[in-house]
């Protein structure tokens, strides 16, 4: 999947994939969803998504909302929100280097 946004390609084909996280509901739940984590090979960030009527990746229509799928630009600090909410510590730290222990 490919998006322009202010005149830079986004390309889940040349990009890095991270990593991967699936919303709790099954497929068929209205609330599921499913995003990917990728980063560019100039460091830049983005999700590529889908999901059903009820998550943040509908679709909206005039008379209510649809399965929807598309490419999020995200900056650094929302990829490490983003990674620590869904992957574990090791892959934090193989994608954003060491960090300081508690």
């Amino acid at each position: 999947m490919k998006k322009i946004e202010n005149g830079v390609l986004y390309n889940t084909e040349t990009a890095e994939e991270l990593g991967e996280a699936s919303s709790r509901e099954y497929r068929s739940d209205f609330r599921w969803w499913h995003e990917i984590l990728f980063r560019t090979k100039k460091g830049n960030y983005f999700l590529r998504g889908e999901g059903n009527g009820m998550s943040h990746w509908a679709r909206k229509f005039s008379d209510g909302s649809g399965p929807g799928e598309g490419i999020r630009t995200i900056d650094r600090v929302e990829a490490k929100r983003w990674v620590e909410n869904y992957l574990d510590a090791d892959e934090y730290i193989q994608i954003f280097g060491a960090v300081e222990e508690a």
